[in-house]
């Protein structure tokens, strides 16, 4: 293999790890205060702009009654499903365009236009042709996660050096083999780049798409609080999303660190105590 194996990941945080988390929860502590503080303040009445100490616990009903979890169900596998699918097709087509030139100026220009169209407008186009059950949601999903991820794919795959391709022709590797040790592991960077962009974009679809009229899901959860003039459960599930998206980049981190070290950021952070 040109690219090596990822050791046994490491838990043991250095010393500059150990300081970006400490920061990362003081930002948070002195967001939650800052809020607490401009609700109180009196510029906005607090029942349009409620305090955290009236938002969480909010929050903690909402998943003592079971009605977070349930939402929280439903939009989980949208965004699953969704997710996956565009996440297999841009990959796919990212490598396919990124190494056959043809395809590039054929189908990768067409992709370049296609990805310019707001993810909104596609909605009436989608109930029409699906209807208002999961596909229309799950596809939706796969639309918004797919470009980032097929962009960031076709760049990668693109920046191998020719040397590596030759140099694992020579030693015989198959078409099949060159793809799975050579150019998959040299465009990981960029795939894991295009990944984490895509679940955020994947989250604004299905926003978009619960929005159109599901009956369930956690956006749909805040829209109805919305109606209901309900704006510490509203904000609560905000602060929610808001959670799973700051985990999920996370774990995409995590991902990063661990599973590919030959990326040249990580060799930066290597040298660091």
């Amino acid at each position: 293999m040109l690219y090596p194996r990822s050791e046994k990941p490491q838990l043991k945080l250095n010393k500059k790890e150990t300081q970006n988390l400490l920061l990362k929860f003081l930002t948070f502590i002195f967001f939650i205060i800052g809020w607490e503080l401009l609700s109180r303040s009196g510029l906005y009445r607090e029942n349009l702009f409620p305090p955290p100490t009236k938002v969480i616990p909010a929050l903690v009903d909402m998943i003592k009654s079971g009605e977070l979890l349930s939402n929280l169900k439903s939009s989980f596998w949208r965004l699953a499903l969704g997710y996956t699918l565009g996440l297999c097709l841009g990959v796919w087509l990212g490598i396919l365009s990124g190494r056959n030139p043809w395809v590039k100026i054929t189908v990768g220009s067409l992709l370049n236009a296609l990805s310019s169209i707001p993810k909104v407008v596609l909605i009436p186009l989608a109930i029409l042709w699906f209807g208002m059950g999961e596909t229309q949601k799950i596809l939706l999903v796969a639309w918004g996660s797919f470009f980032p991820i097929w962009l960031n794919t076709q760049y990668g795959s693109e920046q191998i050096e020719s040397e590596h391709l030759w140099t694992a022709k020579c030693l015989g590797l198959s078409s099949s083999q060159l793809l799975f040790h050579v150019i998959i592991p040299a465009a990981l960077p960029s795939i894991i780049t295009g990944m984490r962009i895509g679940i955020s974009t994947a989250i604004f679809s299905l926003a978009a798409a619960e929005m159109s009229g599901a009956f369930s899901g956690l956006i749909h959860q805040v829209f109805y609080s919305h109606e209901m003039f309900q704006t510490d459960r509203m904000m609560a599930g905000v602060l929610f999303i808001t959670l799973i998206s700051f985990f999920t980049n996370e774990f995409f981190i995590y991902i990063s660190k661990t599973l590919i070290p030959w990326a040249p950021t990580e060799r930066k952070n290597t040298n660091e105590d």
